[in-house]
């Protein structure tokens, strides 16, 4: 009979340990956040190129949309635009002061 009970002992354990959460990373290794930025200090006509300073000419994209519009001009925080895709969808943008 004790040979039974140790046997039953030895069962219920195992149980139980089969039972307990898993700490070695039983759920992956944990999700990384990347966060990149870059200021560029020189006005936007400059880094858009002469021909490219104003905020609401998207001709020089060459494909997609197939509308522009917008108001406010090229101030930051104040000018919008409105872009129109080929597929009828709608992007409304706004340029940051940063």
């Amino acid at each position: 009979m004790a040979g039974t009970f140790e046997k039953s002992l030895r069962i219920g354990i195992a149980i139980v340990a089969l039972a307990l959460p898993q700490r070695d990373g039983a759920h992956g290794p944990s999700r990384q956040k990347v966060t990149e930025s870059i200021v560029i200090d020189a006005p936007p006509a400059k880094g858009l190129g002469s021909d490219r300073g104003i905020f609401h000419d998207m001709s020089w994209l060459p494909a997609g949309i197939v509308k522009t519009t917008g108001a406010g001009g090229n101030e930051p925080d104040t000018a919008t635009r409105q872009l129109t895709l080929d597929n009828g969808a709608t992007i409304d943008e706004k340029p940051l002061q940063i």
